[in-house]
């Protein structure tokens, strides 16, 4: 069994697969022969040894063991997918685990990974409807059901099994007001089939949950009362508003706003299109708006209203609980809504992702937010956002040139993603390469000039290596921004201290938290905040968010070296 473990673990390793991850490679070589030499290793260990962290370090504020094992478990599925596919045993790294283990392919147990694809005369009801269908069937247990943006990249099946590591697909056709469906398992290089679906368009849409889990052996979530009824025209609205929603843009957001205020204009009692409302209101907030509090206002009034009229709307605790951080720091409020709205729809690939950024990441619970991250991209791996959360997350907790390196990944991939060159920005500079920083920064510039959030990390790295000048002349270019997100305190925050002029940067952060920016929520690890951490009011910054504090000795920004962890006694 050592050999054939060994023997196996070199296959892997010598496949076209692994053959750009250095890293991974060596770490699967690590804990194979770790694992024949001397058993399990525990986590702080596998640190020490492999990831070269000092004795002493705490796992639970630098997962970097964690982070790299969702990664390697992530790799072996792809080569298993791949090359793969035909060998008699595999190699598996458990989750919570770090024990390879042999298994037969046989044995393996099978989990469904569900790709869902419509076609429709109209590409945008294409959309909205895959986006919906998503949300359904999402609720479904013992099944994971890729989120609309990675089932709307594959370009067919083969590309969704090769890219997206799906092993069934539900392939839909709106044809007038009837929705037709066929599911399909992925069974070697082939598809097999294995039943039909047509009924009316809405109806079908809950139906549709049913016939999958009867397929596929899935159980259906308890609890879940039949919708408000639309007319056709209605629904269609309500469809594009999901479809513009999944596009994340600022213009797009408005769009999706339109259509659900369309739909509410017809039927006051549709309370997904509250949900919709609401969940708008958390982006805008956090990118796309000058001032934060009135529209999370906003948004929590939708999210209320959508909980009102369906309890039972697991999109609805989604922005309770996003809503619940940013506008109270009701932390332990805002982590139960949730997990209220994981156990309605543990497919929720949103409700992950925002759980780790907007709850774990502020209260410094790292190990938990990668977890929940990971989790949410293993739904949605084609998502450019979700892969840079993932970095965010590698940022906060002072992995900086792990940041870098797949803050690129993503850069490669994704050229035109404007976030991405912010997060390459911020770690780089925080690694002390200040000249990849500005450049991050100039290709930021040339996808789109003069943005609020561009110039204030420019006056970031500028200060960073100590070239106060060049960080006033961009805060002058900050200042002179005809932008409504210019006027957003938290940018003149690092600005101005990042220049010189703390005081005046302790006003501005003390303004963003008079207005709930949540971006104010990460003075504590996102790298830009650091200047004014050494402030005298700096602690009221802290209670009055109810955030804990970290250790000043080792935080890591401008390239320092790493951090500690310590929660404040309040």
């Amino acid at each position: 069994m050592v050999a054939q473990m060994q023997a196996m673990a070199e296959r892997v390793c010598r496949s076209e697969t692994f053959r750009s991850s250095p890293r991974l490679r060596d770490f699967l070589r690590y804990l194979v022969d770790r694992n024949v030499a001397e058993g399990q290793a525990k986590e702080t260990l596998i640190g020490i040894e492999f990831f070269q962290r000092d004795p002493g370090y705490d796992p639970r504020k630098d997962p970097i063991v964690r982070v790299e094992a969702h990664r390697l478990r992530r790799r072996l599925r792809e080569y298993y997918q791949k090359e793969g596919a035909n060998d008699p045993s595999r190699i598996e790294l458990p989750p919570g685990a770090y024990v390879p283990q042999v298994r037969r392919t046989e044995d393996t147990a099978h989990d469904y990974r569900l790709m869902v694809r419509v076609e429709a005369a109209d590409p945008l009801t294409a959309e909205g409807l895959t986006a919906e269908l998503i949300r359904q069937l999402g609720a479904l247990r013992g099944v994971k059901v890729l989120a609309p943006l990675s089932s709307l990249a594959a370009r067919d099946s083969k590309d969704a099994v090769i890219q997206l590591g799906a092993n069934a697909m539900l392939d839909c056709r709106l044809d007038g007001l009837n929705l037709q469906a066929t599911l399909s398992r992925v069974e070697g290089d082939r598809l097999t089939h294995v039943g039909c679906f047509d009924n009316m368009i809405q109806p079908a849409v809950d139906a549709l949950t049913h016939f999958v889990a009867s397929k596929i052996g899935a159980r259906p979530a308890r609890g879940s009362p039949a919708r408000t009824a639309l007319d056709l025209a209605t629904y269609q609205l309500y469809l594009a508003g999901r479809a513009w929603f999944h596009r994340w843009s600022p213009d797009n957001l408005v769009q999706a706003q339109n259509c659900f205020e369309e739909v509410l204009a017809r039927n006051p009692g549709f309370a997904p299109a509250f949900a919709g409302l609401a969940d708008i209101q958390v982006l805008r907030a956090y990118w796309h708006a000058g001032q934060a509090r009135p529209v999370l206002e906003r948004g929590l009034a939708y999210a209320q209203k959508a909980a009102e009229l369906d309890p039972s709307c697991g999109d609805t605790y989604c922005s309770l609980g996003a809503l619940a951080a940013a506008l109270h720091q009701d932390w332990p409020r805002a982590e139960n809504l949730f997990r209220f709205a994981l156990e309605a729809n543990a497919n929720n690939a949103l409700a992950l992702n925002w759980l780790a950024i907007v709850v774990l990441v502020p209260q410094l619970r790292f190990a938990e937010a990668v977890d929940a991250v990971f989790a949410a991209y293993d739904l949605d791996p084609a998502s450019p956002e979700i892969g840079n959360e993932i970095v965010w997350v590698r940022i906060c907790c002072g992995q900086y040139a792990e940041a870098a390196e797949q803050s690129r990944r993503i850069v490669e991939l994704h050229p035109g993603f404007l976030e991405a060159y912010w997060s390459l920005a911020a770690a780089e500079c925080s690694s002390g390469c200040f000249p990849a920083a500005s450049a991050a920064l100039d290709d930021a510039d040339r996808l789109a000039p003069a943005i609020p959030m561009t110039l204030a990390l420019r006056c970031f790295v500028d200060g960073a290596r100590g070239d106060f000048e060049a960080a006033r002349r961009n805060l002058a270019r900050l200042e002179s921004v005809d932008d409504a997100a210019a006027a957003r305190a938290i940018y003149r925050a690092w600005a101005y201290s990042a220049a010189g002029d703390v005081d005046r940067g302790m006003q501005y952060l003390e303004l963003a938290v008079d207005d709930a920016d949540p971006h104010a929520l990460y003075v504590e690890v996102f790298p830009p905040n650091a200047p004014l951490r050494a402030h005298p009011r700096y602690p009221e910054v802290l209670r009055r968010q109810r955030l804990p504090r970290l250790d000043v000795g080792r935080r890591g920004e401008g390239g320092e070296e790493g951090r500690n962890y310590v929660l404040d006694a309040r």
